[in-house]
C-alpha cells in the first residue's frame, strides 16, 4: 500500500512539473551575430564575351549613369562547405569602383599603375572601373575579376581642316583574346524546380545616319569656284550619340563627273561650271547596322569679276562716287573747321576682291589719296582718286534758355532764347529749371523718422531713407515642443526692441536602426522538425518600417536567405516557407542589408548583417497536426485533468486506508 502511495505522489509531481513547462512561453531566437558564411567565387559566367557598348563620357558622369551590369551570374562554393561543393549563384545590386591608370615609359612597355579613386569631381583621363564586393562575398586567387577601361574626356573641339590631304590610318586588327581554360565543376544535384525557358527577342538592327558638308580649304565661304580645292567633311550618328570610333565613308560624283572630280577620297577638285551631285554612302559596316547614303548637290561657278566701289563715307558724309573714261574719281563735302590730316575713311567692294589700303583707318586727306581695286579672279583692277572738299556751311545749334539758334561751325545765332521752366524746390534739391538744370535758392532739407528693427531712418516729406534699420535683437532660442523620432519639435524667440516672435522647426530625431536588433521568427535555434514539416520564418530589420524618412535615418533590409542555396527577397513582407526531405544538421541564415537615407532616397552601405539560426531535422519527428486552436491552453486543459485524475486516485488510496 506505501509502495503505491509513493508512486501516485511520484506521478502527482510529475504532472504539475509538466503542466509549468507548459505555461511557460517559448523564448523567441534570433540569429547569432557571427553566423556569417562566406562564398567563394571560382568563375564568372560569359566573362570573355562581356563588352560595354560606351566607354567614353564627360567628366562630371555619375558611376551609376555608366550602364555598368547590376548582376551576374557566378560560380563558387561556401567556405563552411569541406567538401567545396560548386554551386551557382546570382550577384544582384552590384557596386562599380574606378581607379586613375597612370601611365609610365619603363622602355619596355606601359605600365599601369592605380592611382586615385574616381568621383564626379575627378579630372578626364583613363580608369579602370571593378566590382566591389560585400563582406561575405570573396574571388578565389586564381580568378580575374570583371574590369572596364573608362575614359573620361573634354568634349572634343573641331579643329579647321588644313590643306595637307588627309592620311587614312588603316584599321589596326584586334588582338584576339586568350580564353581562360574552363574546368568542369561538379553539379551538387538539388531538388529545384525547372525555370521555363524563355526565348530572347532577336536584337533589332542598329539604324545610323551619315551628315556631311563640303568645306572650304582656303577661305570661309562655301561658293564651289573654279580654280580652287574643297575637302568633304562627314560625322556618322546613332541617334543622338557620334559613332566612336568613326567609321570611314566613300564619296562617288553621281552627276556632273565633268564638273568635278574627288581626290584622295575627300578631295573635291572642280573642273567646269555647272551642276553636280555627290553620293556619301558607309564602308565596310558591320552586318547589324542600317545606314542609307545621302547626296550633297551644287554647282560650280566661276570667281568673282567685281573690281568697283559701291560706296564711300567719312563718318556721317557721304562721298560722290563717278566712273567715266577720265577714271574714277570720289568727291567728299566736309564742314569747316575738320582736321583733313586725321580722317577715318569706310567703304564697301566685293567680298571677294581687294584693295590697297585698310578701311576704317586713319588717313591724311590733304592731298587726294589713291585707293586700287582688285577683283577676285585678279583680272580686273580700278583706280579711284579720292578728294576731300572743306566748305563753310552753317550747321545751326538749338536754341537754350539763355541761348538762340547758334551755328557751331562760325557761332552765328538767329532768333531769342527759350527762357527757364523752373521746377520747385524738394528735400535735396533747389528750385531747378527742368530745360538746362540751372538752380535758384536752397533745398527744403529732410525731416528725419527714426529707424525702427525694420526700417531705416525716413524722411516724412520724400520718403528717402539713410542709413540701416536697426534689425531684431532676438533673444534665445526656446524649446517649445521637443522633436521625437515620430515627429518634428518647435522653438521660438522674441525681439527684445519690438517684441516681434519668430517660430522654426525642429528636425525630428533620427531612426538609427541597429543590426542587434534584427531578427528572425517563426524558428527555434537547435530546433527538431519532422520531414517536410513546413518551416515558415520571417525577417525583421530594424528600422524597415520607416515610412517618412529623413536625412541620416538608418535601417535594416532583410535581402536574402540561405538553408541550401541564398534566394533574394524584393520586397516586404519578407517571409517565406520551406520544407526539407533530408534529415540532418542544418543553418538557416539572413542577410541584412544596412542602408543610409541622404534625403532622397535610400543608399546601399558596404556594411551587412548576417542572422543564424542552427536546426536539425529528424525522421523520429512527429510533424504535428495542424488544428483550428493551436493556443497552449487546450493543452493545459488536458494536463490540468490529467492531475485531477492523480490527485483523486491518491485521495481514494488515503481514504482506503483509514477505512482498513
Amino acid at each position: 500500500m506505501l509502495k503505491n502511495n509513493k508512486i501516485s505522489r511520484l506521478l502527482s509531481l510529475i504532472l504539475v512539473f509538466i503542466m509549468v513547462l507548459a505555461l511557460v512561453p517559448a523564448k523567441e531566437v534570433r540569429a547569432a551575430e557571427n553566423g556569417q558564411d562566406v562564398f567563394v567565387i571560382t568563375s564568372f559566367e560569359k566573362w570573355d564575351e562581356w563588352k560595354m557598348e560606351k566607354t567614353s563620357y564627360l567628366p562630371g558622369t555619375k558611376t551609376e549613369d555608366m550602364e555598368f551590369p547590376t548582376e551576374w551570374k557566378v560560380k563558387g562554393f561556401y567556405q563552411t562547405d569541406t567538401t567545396e561543393t560548386i554551386v551557382e549563384q546570382l550577384l544582384k545590386n552590384l557596386v562599380w569602383e574606378g581607379t586613375l591608370l597612370e601611365e609610365k615609359d619603363t622602355g619596355e612597355e606601359t605600365q599601369e599603375k592605380e592611382k586615385t579613386i574616381y568621383s564626379e569631381k575627378s579630372a578626364a583621363g583613363e580608369y579602370v572601373f571593378r566590382i566591389v564586393f560585400p563582406e561575405n562575398v570573396k574571388v578565389a586567387e586564381e580568378v580575374v575579376v570583371p574590369f572596364q577601361k573608362i575614359r573620361i574626356a573634354q568634349e572634343p573641339t573641331v579643329e579647321e581642316p588644313k590643306a595637307e590631304e588627309p592620311k587614312v590610318e588603316e584599321p589596326k586588327a584586334e588582338e584576339p583574346k586568350a580564353e581562360e581554360p574552363k574546368v568542369e565543376e561538379p553539379k551538387v544535384e538539388e531538388p529545384k524546380a525547372e525555370e521555363p525557358k524563355v526565348e530572347e527577342p532577336k536584337a533589332a538592327k542598329k539604324v545610323w545616319r551619315i551628315e556631311a558638308r563640303i568645306l572650304e580649304l582656303t577661305r570661309g565661304d562655301q561658293r564651289i569656284l573654279l580654280g580652287k580645292r574643297y575637302q568633304i567633311y562627314h560625322e556618322i550618328y546613332e541617334g543622338d550619340k557620334l559613332v566612336d570610333p568613326q567609321p570611314l565613308v566613300d564619296y562617288k560624283v553621281t552627276e556632273g563627273q565633268d564638273v568635278l572630280e574627288i581626290k584622295d577620297n575627300n578631295i573635291v577638285n572642280p573642273l567646269k561650271q555647272g551642276s553636280f551631285k555627290i553620293e556619301v554612302s558607309g564602308l565596310n559596316l558591320p552586318p547589324d547596322v542600317i545606314c542609307d547614303s545621302i547626296y550633297l548637290e551644287g554647282n560650280v561657278v566661276p570667281q568673282n569679276t567685281d573690281d568697283t566701289i559701291h560706296w564711300f563715307r567719312i563718318g556721317k558724309w557721304e562721298g560722290k562716287i563717278t566712273e567715266d573714261a577720265k577714271g574714277s574719281t570720289i568727291v567728299i563735302d566736309v564742314p569747316y573747321g575738320t582736321d583733313v590730316t586725321k580722317l577715318i575713311p569706310d567703304f564697301e567692294i566685293d567680298e571677294y576682291a581687294t584693295v590697297d589700303k585698310e578701311m576704317l583707318t586713319e588717313q591724311d586727306f590733304t592731298n587726294p589719296v589713291i585707293y586700287t581695286v582688285t577683283s577676285e579672279d585678279g583680272k580686273n583692277v580700278n583706280v579711284y582718286t579720292v578728294k576731300v572738299n572743306v566748305v563753310c556751311t552753317h550747321k545751326w545749334l538749338a536754341a537754350t534758355c539763355t541761348k538762340p539758334e547758334t551755328c557751331e561751325i562760325c557761332g552765328a545765332v538767329r532768333g531769342e532764347a527759350l527762357g527757364h521752366k523752373w521746377k520747385e524746390a524738394t528735400c535735396t534739391e533747389p528750385k531747378t529749371c527742368t530745360v538746362c538744370k540751372v538752380t535758384e535758392g536752397e533745398a527744403l532739407g529732410h525731416k528725419w523718422k527714426e529707424a525702427t528693427c525694420t526700417e531705416p531712418e525716413t524722411c516724412t516729406v520724400c520718403k528717402i531713407t539713410r542709413g540701416t534699420a536697426l534689425g531684431h535683437s532676438w533673444g534665445d532660442w526656446k524649446v517649445t515642443k521637443k522633436p521625437t523620432v515620430k515627429e518634428g519639435g518647435l522653438e521660438e524667440r522674441t525681439c527684445s526692441r519690438c517684441q516681434s516672435k519668430e517660430v522654426r522647426e525642429i528636425p525630428r530625431l533620427n531612426i538609427i536602426g541597429k543590426p542587434e536588433n534584427n531578427y528572425i521568427t517563426g524558428i527555434k535555434d537547435k530546433g527538431v522538425y519532422g520531414i517536410r514539416e513546413v518551416i515558415t520564418i520571417q525577417a525583421y530589420g530594424d528600422g524597415m518600417n520607416n515610412e517618412k524618412p529623413i536625412a541620416n535615418d538608418v535601417r535594416y533590409l532583410p535581402v536574402s536567405w540561405k538553408v541550401t542555396s541564398y534566394t533574394v527577397w524584393d520586397k516586404a513582407p519578407y517571409k517565406v516557407s520551406f520544407q526539407i526531405d533530408t534529415e540532418g544538421n542544418y543553418q538557416l541564415e539572413v542577410h541584412f542589408q544596412k542602408q543610409i537615407y541622404d534625403g532622397e532616397k535610400w543608399v546601399n552601405q558596404k556594411e551587412t548583417d548576417v542572422r543564424a539560426i542552427k536546426f536539425s531535422v529528424s525522421a523520429n519527428k512527429v510533424v504535428p497536426v495542424k488544428t483550428a486552436d493551436e493556443n497552449p491552453t487546450g493543452i493545459l486543459a488536458v494536463l490540468l485533468l490529467l492531475s485531477a485524475t492523480a490527485m483523486a486516485v491518491t485521495a481514494g488510496w488515503k481514504l482506503r486506508r483509514k477505512t482498513r
